[in-house]
């Protein structure tokens, strides 16, 4: 696996769902089309390596391993791309290997996986690969297992619970899952009660942060009625690192980069 090492600082700060076309800041995020090799922000001062890479984990099921998508690396090539345009990157870890070979390929992605499906798994990931930003898409399969929203949102906040069971001070990204050709109600139902379990570990430092990929990936954006396309899957990628980017520079929780 290839590290590269970025200063990422989270800052605290009320819940609130992300979606950088609703009026938050998306400053450096590069449309979809655009060159990949400019800067995302040109203003942005680089950083020197620090004492270690931070640890993110991307965890879901197949969305998150980017199945359907021209290179196996789904959203997570063009969040790669991103990064390091403008930091000196980040390490991606976990236990399952997927994508072009100048990414860093480690995920947490499991085609097929329900919510309830990670639980066994997850105090041993955790332990091993220590992740200090979580990025969690979760849920489509239990919403396309027929399973009720509210019955999915219960194990979503048993996941939450669990992760935090295991790493008390673990930065959590929560996305509302993209659409589905069908269950659109059940997919609205699931994401609108998203907000509120974030919400409702009250205290909790860092607070947890809830992404809307509902309506940044639209039904023409789907491969499959399922999987996003290559299009989908940049939309992912810009609204991951639209959600970052007011964390990074604010404060380093781990160690201590300076600016060159």
């Amino acid at each position: 696996m290839r590290r590269l090492l970025l200063l990422i600082t989270l800052v605290t700060c009320a819940c609130g769902v992300w979606n950088s076309s609703n009026g938050a800041s998306n400053a450096g995020v590069l449309p979809i089309g655009a060159s990949v090799g400019r800067s995302v922000t040109a203003a942005a001062p680089r950083l020197a390596p620090a004492q270690a890479p931070v640890r993110v984990m991307l965890l879901g099921d197949s969305i998150t391993y980017g199945a359907r998508s021209t290179d196996g690396g789904g959203y997570r090539t063009r969040l790669w791309e991103l990064l390091r345009q403008q930091y000196d990157a980040v390490d991606f870890v976990g236990s399952s290997d997927a994508g072009p070979s100048w990414i860093d390929r480690a995920n947490e992605g499991h085609s097929g996986y329900m919510i309830r499906d990670l639980l066994p798994y997850l105090d041993q990931w955790l332990q091993t690969y220590q992740p200090q930003i979580i990025l969690l898409h979760i849920g489509t399969n239990d919403i396309g297992g027929h399973l009720a929203p509210a019955a999915a949102a219960e194990r979503l906040r048993r996941l939450l619970r669990q992760i935090f069971s295991v790493l008390p001070q673990v930065q959590i990204i929560v996305a509302q899952i993209t659409p589905l050709c069908v269950f659109a109600p059940q997919v609205a139902d699931y994401n609108a009660r998203i907000p509120a379990i974030a919400a409702s570990f009250v205290g909790h430092v860092p607070p947890i942060r809830v992404v809307d990929m509902q309506h940044t990936v639209g039904l023409s954006d789907l491969a499959d009625c399922v999987h996003p396309n290559d299009r989908g899957y940049a939309h992912m990628a810009d609204q991951w690192f639209a959600v970052l980017q007011p964390l990074l520079g604010s404060f380093t929780p781990w160690f201590v980069g300076r600016a060159i």
